[in-house]
């Protein structure tokens, strides 16, 4: 029984893996279609055959492509959500939002109860960046903040609770 856990363990980590880079390949993709679309809008880029002869080239691409392989912003915010929808307040979560890890536990402690706050917290703080600092970007975070609001209220975060939270 003991071999078929660790299998059945080995079998789980490796698709969890899996689908983490899926999900990396994809916000990519799609952060990459973004900026190639404004960058059409801007006039930067003439056609979209120059563009993508050209890619490989341009130092302006060449930053694009290092930002995704080690993703920051919005895309390392999504990449951080747990599979029931919840983020761990870390100092992974602390980079990404752009606010000190010991401040978020102050702010956090301040309003949510002891008994849902280490569960909640870094949630709530996912949430709160994704509609303060990424508001232009909703496009690509909108899914990962529904599932984070669900997680929320399903962990006992009314809405007015978590207005609370947002006005902090």
């Amino acid at each position: 029984i003991l071999e078929q856990y660790k299998e059945t363990a080995k079998t789980v980590e490796h698709e969890h893996a899996r689908q983490q880079e899926e999900l990396a390949s994809a916000m990519a993709a799609r952060l990459s279609f973004k900026v190639t679309r404004s960058e059409k809008r801007k006039g930067k880029a003439e056609t979209a055959d120059k563009t993508s002869k050209s890619a490989k080239s341009t130092p302006e691409n060449q930053t694009s492509a290092a930002h995704l392989s080690s993703p920051g912003g919005v895309v390392g915010l999504c990449m951080l959500q747990r599979a029931d929808g919840g983020f761990v307040l870390s100092a992974a979560l602390a980079e990404v939002i752009g606010v000190p890890e010991e401040r978020m536990r102050a702010e956090v402690h301040k309003v949510l109860d002891p008994e849902i706050r280490e569960k909640c917290a870094g949630a709530v703080w996912a949430v709160v960046a994704m509609q303060v600092k990424y508001s232009a970007e909703r496009d690509t975070w909108q899914l990962q903040h529904d599932k984070a609001l669900r997680f929320l209220k399903h962990s006992g975060i009314d809405d007015q609770l978590l207005r609370q939270c947002l006005e902090q």
